[in-house]
């Protein structure tokens, strides 16, 4: 008996380690994170046969398994069903995983500061090198690369970092926002308070640096929520950022009004993918094109771009590319397990007393309200990192809940916690 509990101790102990690498690689480096994942859920079997100890789904749970199933079925519809496979383990195999583990061993307050100082590691990561890329390289010349010198003359740089793209870079700075508010509403000691609030500030510096104005809008609705959820002082931060566009000539105001002039070539871009997409979903309703399979599809709906060296890889638009892919049903469970998740961290937090609950909670709704709007002008969670940092912040959310189911076990296994 005291070798099988001792296995099962060993057997999490490993799994919790290979979560705390998998999260801080999971920007930066996807091959150490696809790795550590496929460690974590190898040695996950062993120990769900030694303790036969089940932890039942939340709604919104169910509904992200119930949309990879789906989604899994779709590829059958791709013009190539093993590459949609495969393009399907390597992104909702990899959040189904990942949530799994973050909710089932991730559940004691020592486990989630863990985890977030990992992921905040991961994050000083992407910043050096995003700060690197923006201020040392473009003395090179060499960030040019996501720039319009005839619509942006004076921008001549964009911060991308380990993403490669400004936009995505965004999306995941945005998430990173929300993740650090809710630590500091979960942590307790002023120390780590303020280390996390200097981490905020320089995220918030480098997604400025980013000049995407999807996420400059995402995270003004986050700003919002967060003075309505958690701090009604930062409501008088908000008649400041009108203030700043009217006052300041530079290239934020230039950037963020020119969504407004009808000329600007990317907004033009989207309307002519979002019009070939809804093309696609009318072809498709209901199984879709399948997942995976925009980038193959996409061709034979093109009347705009007219280029076959330029891959256009997803729609621009997160609810119209995955009713594309995966059909109407699809996108209906999808959006059961995104604002599902959203939805209940928002019940939570309203009723967590503190810590990691409250944290995880607020962090959770801050990403979902901030990737809804996000998710209007693009498609953030094409990119893996993006999308396992949110599913990442849901797991770590399901994993603080757990601490009321577990709290007699976790007392038991690991001391007063």
């Amino acid at each position: 008996m005291s070798l099988s509990v001792s296995a099962v101790s060993a057997l999490r102990a490993g799994i919790r380690l290979l979560v705390y690498a998998a999260v801080f690689f999971m920007p930066w480096c996807a091959a150490a994170w696809a790795w550590c994942l496929l460690a974590g859920v190898c040695l996950c079997l062993p120990e769900l046969v030694l303790t036969r100890r089940r932890k039942p789904l939340s709604a919104a749970g169910a509904a992200l398994v119930l949309f990879a199933v789906w989604a899994y079925a779709t590829t059958y519809e791709a013009p190539d069903p093993a590459a949609s496979a495969y393009n399907f383990w390597y992104h909702v195999g990899g959040w189904v995983g990942f949530y799994f583990l973050l909710r089932r061993y991730l559940t004691a307050r020592r486990y989630l500061n863990r985890a977030i100082g990992a992921f905040v590691a991961g994050l000083l990561v992407v910043l050096g090198d995003g700060f690197y890329q923006y201020f040392v390289e473009s003395i090179r010349g060499t960030t040019d690369v996501w720039t319009d010198a005839v619509r942006f003359p004076l921008l001549r740089r964009r911060m991308y970092s380990t993403l490669g793209n400004p936009n995505l870079l965004a999306a995941y700075l945005l998430l990173a926002v929300a993740a650090m508010v809710g630590a500091l509403a979960a942590l307790r000691r002023s120390r780590a308070r303020r280390a996390v609030a200097l981490v905020l500030v320089v995220t918030a510096v480098a997604l400025a640096l980013t000049y995407s104005r999807g996420a400059w809008v995402a995270v003004v609705v986050m700003w919002m929520v967060a003075a309505l959820c958690w701090e009604r002082r930062l409501a008088w931060g908000l008649p400041l950022i009108p203030l700043f566009i009217l006052g300041y000539h530079g290239q934020i105001t230039e950037r963020m009004v020119s969504l407004f002039s009808g000329t600007d070539t990317s907004v033009l871009l989207r309307f002519a993918f979002w019009d070939s997409t809804l093309q696609m979903i009318a072809d498709a309703p209901w199984t879709g094109i399948g997942w995976g399979a925009y980038v193959s599809v996409y061709p034979q709906y093109d009347y705009y771009v007219h280029n076959a060296d330029v891959l256009i890889y997803h729609a621009h638009n997160m609810y119209l590319h995955i009713a594309a892919e995966t059909g109407l049903p699809g996108l209906m469970l999808f959006l059961l397990a995104f604002w599902g998740h959203g939805y209940a961290a928002w019940r939570t937090y309203r009723t967590a007393a503190g810590g990691w609950v409250r944290g995880a909670s607020l962090a959770v709704l801050l990403a979902t309200a901030g990737m809804t709007v996000n998710g209007l002008t693009d498609y953030a969670f094409f990119n893996r990192s993006v999308a396992l940092t949110y599913w990442f912040l849901c797991g770590l959310w399901a994993g603080a809940c757990q601490q009321k189911v577990d709290n007699k076990s976790n007392k038991t296994e690991h001391g007063d916690l």
